[in-house]
């Protein structure tokens, strides 16, 4: 995987600290700093919604079968294809913070 999913929203508001005007990432386009704090709003929805469901004990599957993305995010291209990676990761990191 790439990391856990809470500790890259803390990366990302380490970034947006330094004030950075233009942001280069390792791949797409060269973005703003506004564009980066989307997508850690993003990583910081998913990983509550995911959070939340997995505590009422529901699947990766049922999670991924009922988790709607509201408006920015649904209109993402390609996120779904990630979803289910996105999901497992966050209970990954669940299951390791538990067991420490």
């Amino acid at each position: 995987g790439d990391g856990f999913p809470s500790e890259w929203a803390k990366t990302l508001d380490r970034l947006l600290e330094l004030g950075p005007r233009v942001v280069v990432p390792g791949h797409g386009v060269p973005s703003e700093p506004k564009d980066v704090a989307r997508f850690r709003d993003f990583i910081q929805f998913v990983t509550g919604a995911v959070l939340r469901a997995a505590g009422q004990g529901q699947s990766v599957e049922q999670i991924l079968s009922t988790l709607k993305l509201p408006p920015p995010y649904s209109f993402w291209r390609g996120q779904e294809m990630f979803m289910e990676k996105n999901i497992r990761r966050v209970i990954s990191e669940r299951s390791a913070h538990k067991s420490n």
